[in-house]
């Protein structure tokens, strides 16, 4: 008797670990969807991340660099592109309705409102490269209709 009601217990506790783990907040905070039941996706990508991209447009021809903050929580990511323009460009604040995460990327899109001066949506690809280090690769449509791709190293803060 004592064993089947620790035994019901313990199916009731993983169920709603596995439940927690898996569960999506939805909305427009940018909800991550993790895989894997040991946590290491949360752990991989955790934390605020920081590099400095080379943008490229359509034909591969170079167009400049560029920096991006990006803050991936438990729920949540957020991120902040800067300095296409010069060190006193403005700051884009990029809109991510989710994410979607592996051990080996994740991937978002992400929308800008109400600046010019910003791409006005893109595609994110974020991949281990090493110890504390990500690649990142951002497909952007321009306020002029046309493609742009980005690639750069983001490093944990």
């Amino acid at each position: 008797m004592i064993i089947s009601v620790c035994l019901a217990i313990l199916v009731v506790i993983g169920g709603v670990g596995v439940w927690w783990l898996f569960a999506d907040s939805g909305g427009s905070s940018g909800s991550v969807k993790q895989q894997g039941a040991d946590g290491s996706v949360k752990a991989l990508y955790e934390g605020t991340w920081d590099g400095t991209l080379e943008q490229y447009d359509a034909d591969g021809n170079a167009m400049g660099t560029w920096s991006v903050t990006i803050e991936v929580g438990e729920e949540t990511i957020s991120a902040e592109e800067y300095g296409l323009d010069g060190p006193d460009d403005s700051r884009c604040t990029w809109e991510i309705p989710n994410a979607q995460g592996s051990e080996s990327q994740l991937t978002f899109s992400y929308s800008v409102s109400g600046d010019p001066d910003c791409a006005d949506s893109g595609d994110v690809t974020i991949e281990p490269a090493g110890e504390d280090s990500l690649d990142i690769t951002v497909t952007g449509t321009l306020s002029d209709g046309s493609e742009s791709e980005s690639r750069g190293t983001l490093h944990r803060q």
